[in-house]
């Protein structure tokens, strides 16, 4: 599974979002690292965070872009605010090169 993510926005635009994609290849990864990611990146858990309201006065928040490519080569796209992804997926996110 390969993992892709881009952000844009934060307050005031001044933050500016990722000047590249964020990229993991789980396939390189310790079990332990791989499960988290699995678990955080699942298309469950990044669909429910699309499905979700935004919560107010998040329009200064980033927006972060997610690909995901299985290892059959079906990709899923997500499209999520800051303020709907969950501490742990945002401290991942912040963890990928």
């Amino acid at each position: 599974m390969m993992i892709q993510v881009t952000s844009t926005g934060g307050f005031a635009g001044l933050a500016g979002g990722t000047d590249r994609p964020l990229t993991m290849d789980l396939e390189a990864q310790p079990p332990a690292v791989r499960d988290a990611y699995c678990a955080a990146f699942s298309d469950d858990a990044l669909s429910a965070a699309t499905r979700a309201e935004s919560a107010p006065g998040a329009a200064d928040m980033m927006t972060y872009s997610i690909t995901v490519t299985q290892d059959d080569g079906t990709v899923h796209r997500y499209t999520v605010p800051e303020s709907l992804l969950p501490p742990e997926t945002l401290d991942l996110i912040d963890g990928m090169k």
